[in-house]
């Protein structure tokens, strides 16, 4: 089963971006060998439903180096006889995905490169929140 576990962007006043704050049913083995913890969203002075909504899930899924790929990142991906593209990770359709330069409007399962066919086709290069 893929654990539930979400991310949060956190800014300065500035409005820059931060850091992340992890949230969710989250495995501290250090701490509690075994046992996930759930650890809520940060509010601040927003609404509970805002942070939450606000926030990121992980996908379930790794690239070709081991990384977890969260909605949000922006992956390299490429196909075998395709140039590689850079996306982000979405959730809409009911599933994770990305809209790659091939495929024009249509969304491609996150799925369809984290098998081994494509093993190596995806890697997360940063996220929406960084500049750059």
């Amino acid at each position: 089963m893929r654990e539930i576990r979400y991310r949060q962007a956190i800014y300065n006043k500035a409005g820059a971006f931060e850091r992340f704050h992890y949230w969710g049913f989250l495995r501290h083995e250090e701490l509690t060998p075994g046992i996930s913890e759930f650890v809520g969203p940060l509010t601040g002075n927003v609404s509970l439903g805002k942070a939450q909504g606000d926030s990121e899930q992980y996908t379930g899924r790794q690239d070709c180096k081991g990384k977890d790929i969260v909605e949000g990142d922006k992956v390299s991906i490429g196909e075998p006889f395709a140039e590689r593209a850079i996306c982000a990770v979405v959730f809409a359709e009911g599933m994770f995905g990305v809209y790659v330069p091939w495929h024009e409007t249509e969304l491609t399962p996150l799925n369809t490169y984290c098998n081994p066919v494509f093993q190596g086709c995806i890697e997360v290069i940063g996220n929406i929140h960084e500049e750059g």
